[in-house]
């Protein structure tokens, strides 16, 4: 994942170890930090993220 690499990877991005343990907690956290991350960046997330998030719900109640 993007958030574990050392910081010469990310372009010398680094971030505290309490940010990434709450944008590592679940996908819902690592999602919202992908949309952040890209936005920061002049990008944006297609599909939307609420998309992303309702799909993986979706998959989640298929094999649970």
């Amino acid at each position: 994942m993007y958030i574990k690499l050392p910081p010469k990877l990310k372009g010398g991005q680094q971030l505290p170890k309490a940010d990434a343990e709450k944008h590592l907690a679940n996908h819902h956290t690592k999602v919202e930090f992908l949309d952040l991350h890209l936005q920061q960046r002049g990008h944006r997330l297609d599909p939307p993220i609420e998309t992303v998030i309702w799909c993986h719900q979706v998959r989640s109640e298929m094999y649970h």
